[in-house]
C-alpha cells in the first residue's frame, strides 16, 4: 500500500512540475499582427490579438486559439481587456510608439521592427523570429520556423529554375474596384520573389511598406507579367473574376493583359505586413501554382 501511495505521489509531483514548467513560460500579447503570427508560427500561444475578426479575414492562418481575447483596436486597445489577459510582456512594432507609455502601465513593452527604412523585411523577419523565440523561451521553435521558411523559398526557387524562362510577377491587392496596391522593393512578397530568383514586375517607387497605391489602369502597362491577386478582394472584383465572360466584357478590366489572357492567380489571404509565417505561406502558395513559361509566349 505504501508503494502505491508513493507512486501516486511521485506521479502527481511530476504532473505538477510539468504544468509549472508550462505556466512559467512568459505570457505574451502582440498588438502587431505580424509579431502575433510569428509567435504562433514558433509554437507560442498568444493570449489575445487586437481586432480579432479582421485578423481572421486578413491573416487567417495561423489563427489564435478560440480562447484568445479580442483586445479591441490595434492603436487603441481596450486597456481593461489587456489587464485581464495578465501578460508578462506586450509586444509592439515602432508604429505603436504613441501608445507605448500607456501600455507600460499594464506590463513591460518590447518593440520589434520587421519593416524599416532599409527595406529588408525578410532579413529583419528572421532576426525578429530569433528574438521572439528567446523572449518566449522557445528558441528551438524559432529556428524551426526559419528553417521551414527557407525550405519553402528553396522549393519555389527550384521550381522556377526547372523552367527555361518564367514571367515576371505582379503582386497586387485590390483596395477598391478601381485601385490596387502593387508590391515591389521593400515588401515581404518582393523579398520572397528575390530570394527565389523570380522577377518582380513592379520596379516603380514604393512606400515604407514596400507597395505603391495605383489606379487599376496601371496594370495595362504590364503585358508580360503574371498577376498574383492576394485576397481578400472587394466583392465586385471577386464576382467579376468568378465569371470569365464578365472579365472580357468589363471595359478597363477586360483590357488588362493578365486578365484577358487568364494569366492570374487568386491567392488566399497572406498578411502583407507580416513576418516569416507569411513569407513561408506566400512561397508555398506560389509553388502550388503553375508558374507561367514565357519562353514561347506569343499571345
Amino acid at each position: 500500500m505504501r508503494r502505491i501511495v508513493l507512486a501516486l505521489a511521485l506521479a502527481l509531483s511530476a504532473t505538477m512540475g510539468a504544468e509549472a514548467g508550462e505556466t512559467d513560460k512568459p505570457r505574451l500579447i502582440a498588438l502587431d499582427w505580424g509579431l502575433a503570427t510569428t509567435l504562433l508560427g514558433i509554437g507560442v500561444e498568444v493570449r489575445g490579438v487586437p481586432e480579432k475578426p479582421a485578423f481572421l479575414d486578413w491573416v487567417q492562418d495561423p489563427a489564435p486559439a478560440p480562447s484568445s481575447r479580442d483586445l479591441g483596436l490595434r492603436l487603441a486597445p481596450d486597456m481593461e481587456r489587456l489587464e485581464e489577459a495578465d501578460p508578462d510582456f506586450i509586444l509592439i512594432s515602432p508604429q505603436f510608439a504613441s501608445i507605448e507609455k500607456r501600455l507600460e502601465s499594464i506590463a513591460p513593452v518590447r518593440s520589434f521592427a520587421i519593416f524599416t527604412p532599409e527595406k529588408t523585411p525578410l532579413a529583419n523577419a528572421r532576426s525578429v523570429t530569433r528574438a521572439l523565440g528567446d523572449l518566449a523561451e522557445n528558441p528551438e521553435g524559432a529556428e524551426a520556423l526559419i528553417a521551414d521558411t527557407d525550405r519553402a523559398i528553396a522549393a519555389l526557387r527550384e521550381k522556377a529554375e526547372a523552367q527555361r524562362e518564367t514571367c515576371g510577377f505582379l503582386v497586387v491587392n485590390f483596395v477598391r474596384g478601381g485601385t490596387v496596391r502593387v508590391f515591389g522593393e521593400g515588401s515581404l512578397y518582393g523579398g520572397v520573389l528575390e530570394e527565389a530568383g523570380l522577377a518582380n514586375g513592379w520596379t516603380g517607387a514604393t512606400n515604407f511598406w514596400g507597395f505603391a497605391t495605383v489606379p487599376v489602369s496601371e496594370l495595362l502597362h504590364h503585358p508580360d507579367d503574371e498577376l498574383i491577386i492576394v485576397s481578400p478582394v472587394p466583392v465586385e472584383v471577386r464576382q467579376m473574376l468568378a465569371a470569365e465572360d464578365d472579365v472580357l466584357s468589363n471595359g478597363l478590366f477586360g483590357k488588362i493583359p493578365a486578365l484577358r489572357k487568364g494569366r492570374y492567380t487568386m491567392m488566399r489571404p497572406v498578411w502583407s505586413f507580416g513576418g516569416l509565417t507569411e513569407a513561408r505561406t506566400f512561397a508555398r502558395e506560389l509553388s502550388a501554382t503553375d508558374l507561367p513559361d514565357c519562353s514561347n509566349d506569343n499571345s
